[in-house]
C-alpha cells in the first residue's frame, strides 16, 4: 500500500501544473494579474525544487488520510459484524429448553412496549461535599418501538439435519430453516438486507416486505434462501425445490417448496452469494414451520422462540437504554434467557480505538512538522536565489508587500495543489481498501471520508506555507537595495 501511494504520488506530478493554474483561477481571481503572472513564473523557475516539496506533502497527506480511514474502518467493521450477527442493537436469546413459547413471548414483551413510568419521589439530595448526580433521562414515548421474534431452526426441533435439493435430487446443500415474524425485516437494523431477486406480490398494489410476503398464500408454500443456491442449483423464482430432512434413525422426508426470494444478505442470518458459506439459512413463516415439523409442534402456540428482537426508539440516551436492559434482564432471568447488547461488545474496542486515534494524531503532527521544515528550507532557498531579481524590482519601485505577496501566494498554491493531490490519492487508496474489506467480510461497509480531519490538515498546511514563505521574503525585501543588487 505504501508503494502504491508513492507510485500514485509520482504519477500525479503530471497534473501539478494544470492544478496550480486551476487553483489560481478559482481562489486568487481577486489578486492583480501581475501578481498571478509573476507567481506562475516563479513556480516554473523553482519547479525542480518544488517537486520535492510536492512529493513530500502529497505523500504525507495521502498516508495520513489512509491511516485515518483505516482506523475508522476497523471500528465500523467490528461494529457491523456484531450488528449483522445480532440483527438489532438489543435482543433476548432464549434456551431451547426454556418455557418461552410463542404466546408467552408475545404476552411478556407487552410491558416493554409501554412508556416507562417516572419515579414518584425525587432522588435524595447529595451529601455535603459530594457532586450532584446528573438528572436521569425520561421520555413519554415508549422505549421500544417494535418487537420481532425468530424461532429455533427445523433441525433443532426435529433433531435432524435439513438440506435443499433440486427436484431431481442431483444438487443439494445444507440449510438451517428458521421461522420469523412478519415484521422481522422492519425491526432489524437497516442496510444489511440485500435482495438479489424476489417474487412479485399477487396484487401489484401491495407493498409487502419479504417477511410479510411469507404469510401470503404464495409465501406459505415458499421459503427465502440465499442467492448462492440460485447460481449453484440453477434455480429461479418459478422453480420447485425439495426441503430434505433426515436423521440417523429416521427415513428422509422431502417437502416441495418454491423460492420466494434470493437474498445476498440479511441482518441476523447467514445469506451470501459466495461459495465460502456453503451452509446458509432459509426463512419460512411460522405456520409453514409447524407443517414441516412432522407433528413435533402441535400448534403455533408451542413454537420454541430463540431470539426476541427489539427495535429501540431513535435518539434514546444511555441511561434510558440501561433501564430497558434492566427490565429485559428481569424478564429474561425468569425464562432462562439472556440479553445481548451490541454496545457491550463495542466498549473494549472503543477504548483500544481511542488509543489508536492518539497514535494517528501523533503521526499526523510529525508528518506535518517534517513537511513544514522541508517547505521552509525550500522557500528560503528559492527566495534567496532570486535576491538580484528582488533588488531590481525594488529599484523600479515595486513595494515590499507586493513582493512578499508573490512568494507567499506561490507557497500557498504549491501546498494547496499538493494537498489536493494527496487527498485524491489517499481517498482512492482508502476507497479501494474499504471495497476490498466489504467484499471479504460481505458487509455493507461505507466509505467514511474524514471531512473535519482533512479540512484541519489543509488549513494547517496553508497557514504553515504562508508563514514559511512570508517570513524570509519580508526579511529579505527590507534589506538595502544596493546589497540586494550585489546578492549572489
Amino acid at each position: 500500500l505504501l508503494s502504491m501511494i508513492l507510485g500514485l504520488t509520482v504519477l500525479s506530478l503530471n497534473f501539478e501544473r494544470p492544478l496550480e493554474h486551476a487553483l489560481t483561477a478559482v481562489l486568487l481571481w481577486w489578486t492583480p494579474e501581475a501578481v498571478r503572472k509573476t507567481m506562475h513564473k516563479n513556480l516554473v523557475a523553482h519547479r525542480t525544487r518544488n517537486r520535492k516539496t510536492t512529493l513530500m506533502y502529497a505523500s504525507s497527506l495521502a498516508f495520513i488520510l489512509f491511516v485515518i480511514v483505516t482506523f475508522a474502518l476497523q471500528m465500523i467493521t467490528f461494529q457491523f459484524q456484531w450488528e449483522q450477527r445480532y440483527g438489532t442493537g438489543l435482543r433476548m436469546q432464549c434456551s431451547f429448553y426454556s418455557s418461552m413459547n410463542l404466546i408467552e413471548t408475545l404476552s411478556s414483551v407487552d410491558d416493554i412496549l409501554l412508556p416507562q413510568e417516572r419515579p414518584s419521589t425525587p432522588p435524595p439530595p447529595p451529601a455535603p461535599g459530594e457532586p450532584e448526580e446528573e438528572e436521569e433521562e425520561w421520555s413519554d414515548l415508549p422505549p421500544v418501538e417494535d418487537v420481532a421474534y425468530v424461532t429455533y431452526n427445523l433441525g433443532d426441533i426435529l433433531g435432524q439435519r435439513s438440506f435443499i435439493n433440486t427436484l431431481g435430487r442431483i444438487m443439494y446443500a445444507g440449510a438451517d430453516v428458521y421461522a420469523v415474524s412478519p415484521n422481522y425485516d422492519q425491526v432489524v437494523l437497516p442496510g444489511f438486507e440485500q435482495i438479489n431477486s424476489r417474487a412479485p406480490p399477487a396484487n401489484s398494489e401491495d407493498s409487502f416486505s419479504i417477511t410479510e410476503q411469507l404469510y401470503t398464500p404464495r409465501g406459505s408454500q415458499s421459503l427465502v434462501i440465499g442467492s448462492l443456491y440460485k447460481d449453484n442449483m440453477a434455480l429461479t423464482l418459478n422453480s420447485t425445490l425439495l426441503l430434505h430432512t433426515e436423521g440417523s434413525n429416521q427415513a428422509p422426508i422431502f417437502r416441495r417448496l418454491r423460492p420466494l426470494a434470493f437474498l445476498d444478505g440479511l441482518a441476523g442470518f447467514n445469506f451470501s452469494p459466495f461459495p465460502n458459506r456453503p451452509w446458509q439459512d432459509a426463512l419460512v413463516s411460522v405456520p409453514t414451520l409447524v407443517r414441516l415439523s412432522r407433528g413435533k409442534i402441535k400448534s403455533v402456540n408451542d413454537v420454541p422462540v430463540k431470539y426476541i428482537m427489539f427495535r429501540l426508539r431513535r435518539g434514546m440516551g444511555p441511561q434510558e437504554r440501561e433501564r430497558v436492559k434492566i427490565r429485559l434482564k428481569s424478564m429474561a432471568g425468569r425464562n432462562s434467557c439472556i440479553v445481548n447488547d451490541v454496545e457491550d461488545r463495542l466498549t473494549g474496542f472503543k477504548t483500544a480505538l481511542a488509543f489508536l486515534d492518539l497514535i494517528a494524531g501523533a503521526t499526523t503532527s510529525i508528518a506535518l512538522l517534517v513537511s513544514f521544515f522541508s517547505l521552509t528550507s525550500s522557500m528560503f532557498t528559492n527566495i534567496h536565489e532570486q535576491g538580484k531579481e528582488i533588488g531590481l524590482l525594488r529599484a523600479v519601485g515595486v513595494t515590499r508587500p507586493w513582493i512578499a505577496a508573490v512568494y507567499s501566494l506561490e507557497a500557498t498554491v504549491l501546498v494547496l495543489s499538493a494537498g489536493v493531490l494527496g487527498v485524491c490519492i489517499g481517498s482512492a487508496v482508502a476507497f479501494t481498501v474499504t471495497a476490498q474489506r466489504s467484499l471479504f467480510t460481505q458487509l455493507p461497509l461505507p466509505f467514511v471520508f474524514p471531512r473535519m480531519a482533512v479540512a484541519v490538515i489543509l488549513i494547517a498546511s496553508v497557514v504553515s506555507a504562508f508563514i514559511a514563505a512570508f517570513v524570509p521574503a519580508i526579511r529579505l525585501v527590507h534589506s538595502n537595495i544596493v546589497r540586494l543588487m550585489r546578492f549572489s
